[in-house]
């Protein structure tokens, strides 16, 4: 079982199938964290930041491809809002209060193809 920590919400490319979504506490998402092994898929500087220092953990900037595989999980990070200009993303300084935390676990594709 793989697990990442993504900042939206998603369903990666031909990962085609059933996803659980369930919300966590920040305290499951630091415990989940500290266990390690995990793959940061982090896209933003910002985002990388505000989860270290609320959990203590050090995540990496990574925007590399997610594929999932049944059983894997990803610890979801997502803004609570969108930020009008895609171009000043980078200049936002969100905290832990701005985002809503969840798990989502790939089921599988049920066969389908």
């Amino acid at each position: 079982m793989a697990k990442y920590v993504v900042n939206s919400a998603m369903m990666p490319n031909d990962c085609f199938g059933y996803y659980y979504y369930q919300p966590v506490t920040l305290e499951f998402a630091q415990d989940w964290l500290k266990k390690g092994d995990f793959i940061s898929r982090i896209g933003y500087a910002a985002t990388a930041e505000v989860i270290q220092q609320a959990t203590g953990v050090p995540v990496e900037v990574n925007r590399g491809q997610t594929l999932v595989r049944p059983g894997d999980e990803m610890l979801v990070f997502r803004l609570k809002y969108r930020v009008n200009d895609p171009g000043l993303k980078k200049y936002q300084n969100p905290d832990i209060d701005d985002f809503e935390i969840g798990l989502i676990t790939y089921l599988g594709n049920g066969g389908a193809k």
